[in-house]
């Protein structure tokens, strides 16, 4: 009797090995461009001279601490992350489409900027060795 006609013979298969790449330098490159959009937020807010208000920066330091788990579980390669991420690219996108005027003013230039970074960082979420970050680890 050989193995393949034996049904009590236990499978012979390896066990799945990990990835033992790390993580991609490209995410890095996105998680801080993310990173980078708030702080232009931010910096827009002070251009605009918006005062900061206790309640203002209690919000800005929620958004934060939210950048901030976002950026953490995308390097740890958890797929709701990146989905997070693309699906609340969708606001930049359309804030850009809304500015029909050249950026201007100070105010304008980090509007922009913010909004292109964001996209930026939610399209390098789909380059091959960042997409195969998220692929393999299912965990």
């Amino acid at each position: 009797m050989t193995a393949t006609d034996n049904p009590y013979q236990p499978p012979t298969a390896g066990l799945a090995t990990s990835d033992a790449r790390g993580v991609p330098v490209l995410l890095y490159v996105a998680v801080a461009l993310y990173g980078g959009s708030l702080l232009m937020r931010f910096a827009q807010s002070l251009v605009l001279e918006i005062g900061i208000t206790r309640y203002a920066a209690l919000t800005w330091m929620g958004v934060a601490l939210v950048n901030l788990l976002v950026g953490i579980a995308l390097v740890r390669g958890k797929g709701w992350a990146r989905a997070w991420l693309v699906f609340f690219t969708i606001l930049p996108v359309i804030s850009l489409l809304q500015l029909r005027h050249l950026p201007i003013l100070p105010a304008d230039l980090l509007h922009c900027a913010a909004d292109i970074t964001r996209i930026l960082a939610a399209a390098m979420l789909f380059l091959p060795s960042v997409r195969h970050r998220f692929t393999t680890r299912q965990a």
